[in-house]
């Protein structure tokens, strides 16, 4: 029977002197040399993919790494499983790294069942699409960006290990990893402008060689071989700084740029009252974590030009700061920060919520609006585009509003005023109007430009194109017995006999005609027109506008916004509690059926539903990395599976290369061979090896004794004394290593005598 065994898969036997010395031995063997040149390779990528964001992940990325060597070298081991059997247990790694990657690049756990799919599928996907316009290092809050660059990481990396590991090592294997551990440095190298790129590059190009070339190293040749490569290195070194250039030959950021996605709407928030031409397609515009839902606002419109409401920036009008009355401040419960992710739109201004009090986190400059609690972008925000912004979003009971009072600060008068047409000259400028404090006994004033009273304001706007809606707003306002009760007669009016359209018809004076003779229009009509009822009774308000709360994505805690959410509703200052947002339109409308019922003629209730408070998760509780949830366990269950995986194949390998009890004499000096670097060929006899060892009497007796007590029955087996001599045989000419190897392969045995064999 033979005693010998085959070399590992990619290695060859190395060829021996005739007494069992190598005659030419490699630097070290494919196994340790491929672990050791994958493991630095996929080490160095990593963490210079890692720089690509800031914070850099680089721990995640070399935990990964460390997963995927495993996953490798139990695809290695698997090797000789029977065909049947490799299958099932290849597809149990594979499935496990592949929720390791997931989870490493900080995907919730949540999304990996299979009702998330779909999710993680599409938001990779707008991730991707966004790439190209970001700047890295990435410092935005767009976590699904985050998550997707640290994804192709984890996928490159497992890719690489596994393929540099695959049993045979064949070249497709080899190129398959090659390209992926490269792809991990020479990204970042290309996105980056890393310091010190000559030197980076110049270890990349050493990483690269130990990588192709440690495994087929052999000792004598290492010299030659290790200056060959620096020769090579230099030489490289030298041609690059040649080519060197103030202008590079390809200009691939002016390509990336050309890439990104050019098609997403932008939205014009000026009220036009005509037909609704904004895209309605019900595309996804903006995601928006929050505590609470609330109406995302864009923009304010604070001035009315005689025919519609208008940006502007009011005299005198109060900074966002200053518009918060003391009580407000104290309501830490209405104060929230909002992490809003662009992800279908362009925009010039920063969506928040209520009065938006700073912007951060952004990655273009926040600046001012002319309207206090609102910021426009210096640029534009885009697909990928993320930031945080600390609002104040008020929302107290109608009780609270009933008794919230009539002392506005003067601040407020510019929230009073209207530009009206000129009842005397059609053709002549409007004139603003300044209306009295609901409560205060004054009269409406007209204004010179310098803001100084001329002639009676009543008077002009009785006569003027909305002298109806200045004697419906006085017969609402007389049976108020306070500024909430005349919001709430508005509502009243505007709530029966209006109906709800999105093409209604165009007229030359668009409020009047909506108020007393249509009674038909969508969100901007019935904003404008409520907003106009307010000023005209005395109570401060303007229109807003942006978007509806969305839909309530459970699993995430986001808010989904569509562009069927794009809203228009109104804002009324109350003493205490700032700007309390009102919604008249009909909730029939698109936009105004998902938005939360605050404000009502009913009470201004908290939002009910599908909100964090009412059974939703909390915002940000299971984001990846953050602890709790079940990620570490999912990460801990997959990285059992390869551990699982891997003892199995191990211990079926074991069993069936190595001989049964029958001959543990046999299988312990096939494994000594083999770790000493002298595997026997096939077909190669006990009594071959004997004569190999003949200048060794002991070593050449324990190969006899073993032939004996198999073949024969005879005997006890070696003595210690014979084994100390093929130990020392077996170790002859490796040095210390090599000594060292010979005694964790055969070691010494207690009693005198070696293993007994079987009978």
């Amino acid at each position: 029977m033979s005693a010998g065994t085959l070399a590992p898969p990619g290695e060859r036997p190395v060829r021996r002197s005739a007494l069992g010395r190598p005659a030419s031995r490699p630097l070290l063997a494919v196994l340790p040399a491929r672990l050791l040149a994958t493991a630095a390779l996929g080490a160095f990528g990593a963490l210079h993919w890692a720089r690509q964001l800031d914070p850099a992940p680089g721990a995640r990325l070399l935990a990964m790494l460390a997963l995927s060597l495993a996953a490798g070298l139990v695809v290695r081991v698997m090797a000789a499983l029977p065909r049947a059997s490799r299958v099932p247990a290849g597809a149990v790694v594979a499935v496990a790294l592949l929720v390791c990657s997931l989870l490493l690049a900080g995907i919730p756990a949540q999304l990996l069942e299979p009702s998330g799919w779909g999710e993680v599928t599409s938001q990779v996907s707008g991730a991707l699409s966004a790439m190209p316009a970001i700047t890295v290092p990435y410092r935005g809050v767009d976590e699904w960006i985050r998550w997707a660059i640290l994804l192709g990481a984890t996928l490159l990396l497992a890719v690489g290990a596994v393929a540099a590991l695959w049993p045979g090592g064949g070249a497709r294997s080899r190129a398959a990893a090659l390209l992926a551990l490269g792809l991990l440095y020479v990204v970042p190298a290309i996105e980056s402008d890393l310091p010190g790129r000559f030197g980076r590059g110049l270890a990349f190009g050493a990483l690269l060689a130990a990588f192709l070339l440690l495994e087929r190293v052999q000792r004598r040749n290492a010299g030659p071989a290790a200056a060959g490569v620096a020769v090579a290195l230099v030489a490289g070194l030298l041609v690059a700084l040649a080519l060197d250039r103030e202008r590079a030959p390809l200009d691939y950021e002016r390509i990336a740029s050309s890439l990104e996605q050019r098609s997403d709407p932008s939205f014009d928030w000026d009220h036009s009252y005509g037909p609704i031409t904004w895209p309605r397609d019900g595309r996804e515009v903006l995601r928006v974590r929050a505590q609470r839902p609330a109406y995302w606002k864009a923009e304010n419109l604070d001035g009315f030009d005689g025919l519609r409401w208008v940006r502007t920036r009011l005299v005198g009008s109060p900074s966002a700061d200053a518009a918060l009355p003391e009580p407000a401040r104290r309501r830490a419960a209405w104060l929230q920060t909002v992490r809003v992710r662009i992800t279908g739109m362009r925009t010039g201004q920063f969506v928040g919520a209520g009065t938006t009090l700073y912007v951060s986190r952004s990655p273009r400059e926040a600046l001012q609006s002319g309207s206090p609690g609102t910021y426009v972008v210096g640029g534009e925000l885009k697909r990928g585009d993320a930031y945080e912004a600390r609002v104040y979003v008020p929302n107290p009971s109608a009780e609270e509003l009933a008794r919230a009072g009539e002392q506005y600060p003067a601040a407020m008068r510019s929230y009073l005023t209207l530009d009206l047409p000129d009842p005397a000259d059609a053709m002549g400028p409007e004139i603003p109007v300044s209306y009295p404090f609901f409560g205060e006994r004054a009269r409406p004033l007209a204004l010179e430009p310098s803001g100084l009273p001329t002639r009676s304001g009543g008077r002009i706007t009785a006569a003027s194109v909305y002298g109806r809606s200045y004697a419906l707003a006085r017969r609402l306002r007389a049976g108020a017995s306070n500024p909430y009760d005349y919001v709430r007669a508005i509502e009243g009016y505007l709530g029966s006999g209006f109906r709800y359209t999105e093409a209604p018809p165009t007229r030359p004076v668009p409020l009047e005609s909506f108020l007393f003779r249509d009674r038909a229009g969508y969100c901007q009509q019935f904003s404008g027109a409520m907003a106009l009822l307010l000023r005209l009774g005395g109570v401060p308000a303007r229109v807003a506008t942006g978007f509806a709360p969305g839909t309530l994505d459970r699993r995430r805690g986001e808010y989904v916004v569509r562009d069927l959410d794009a809203h228009s509703w109104v804002e009324a200052w109350f003493p205490g509690y700032g700007w309390v947002p009102f919604d008249p339109t009909p909730s029939v409308a698109p936009a105004a059926s998902q938005a939360p019922p605050a404000q009502t003629p009913s009470a201004a209730a908290p939002p009910r539903g599908d909100t964090p408070e009412s059974g939703g998760p909390a915002p940000g509780s299971h984001a990846a990395g953050r602890g709790g949830g079940s990620g570490p366990w999912l990460l801990g269950g997959a990285a059992l599976l390869l551990a699982l995986a891997g003892a199995g194949g191990f211990a079926f390998v074991r069993s069936q290369r190595c001989p049964t009890a029958a001959d543990p004499l046999v299988a312990e000096l096939e494994r000594a061979l083999e770790r000493t670097g002298r595997p026997a060929a096939p077909g190669t006899t006990l009594r071959e090896l004997e004569a190999r060892f003949a200048g060794s009497p002991q070593a050449a007796g324990y190969l006899r004794a073993v032939r004996e007590a198999r073949y024969r029955g005879r005997g006890e087996g070696p003595t210690s004394a014979q084994r100390g001599g093929l130990r020392r045989e077996l170790a002859s000419g490796l040095g210390p290593a090599g000594r060292l190897r010979a005694l964790l392969a055969l070691p010494p045995r207690r009693g005198g005598r070696s293993v007994r064999p079987a009978p």
